[in-house]
């Protein structure tokens, strides 16, 4: 499995992304004037992959991102939440409102056909749950937290400072995590 992050960076011809400290929840490179990072770029993307998180990793979720997919994604993944988070996301870019939604949508479409490739032709709800579980932390390590994406999906552990921490016990115990998270979300079938 790939690193979604990456994928995207790549396929998405964007700039490298800074990596939220989470002992004081700033951007590495000295909050957000790093001169390689487009954050906007970063916010759009990370937003849009905390909500596909949340929305794949339900059952409900998991099942309609095996189905034909409808052109309001950012609808489907945010549900009545969507017109917020695009706006912090636009206000965080300092961005308008109709590119952040264009920019968060060819995200969408572009994480969602990523997946879609990875976990094969005989894709099924568990694959989803399973492939979204494993990229959690590689989309929390650079979870900006002036978005409050936390509140906006109504998960808070999404925003604690533990989940991007990294090291190698930190990064041992995300990957049993990321473990865990699988059974858990493969139990609910």
């Amino acid at each position: 499995m790939s690193n979604i992050i990456k994928t995207l960076q790549e396929k998405l011809g964007y700039s490298s992304f800074d990596k939220i400290d989470p002992n004081n929840q700033q951007n590495k490179s000295e909050l957000v004037q790093s001169a390689t990072t487009d954050h906007f770029d970063q916010a759009a993307t990370i937003a849009t992959l905390v909500g596909l998180y949340k929305f794949g990793t339900t059952e409900d979720g998991s099942r309609a991102l095996t189905q034909t997919l409808p052109a309001d994604l950012l609808q489907l993944l945010f549900r009545d939440k969507e017109e917020e988070v695009i706006e912090k996301v636009a206000h965080y870019g300092n961005q308008g409102y109709e590119q952040t939604e264009a920019s968060m949508t060819q995200v969408a479409q572009t994480a969602i056909s990523t997946m879609q490739q990875e976990t094969g032709p005989d894709i099924t709800p568990e694959k989803i749950r399973n492939w979204l579980a494993g990229q959690r932390h590689n989309i929390l390590v650079y979870l900006p937290p002036d978005l409050n994406m936390g509140d906006a999906v109504n998960d808070t552990s999404i925003e604690d400072r533990t989940n991007k921490m990294e090291g190698p016990v930190s990064n041992l115990m995300h990957a049993i995590e990321d473990i865990f998270a699988e059974k858990d979300k493969s139990k609910e079938i």
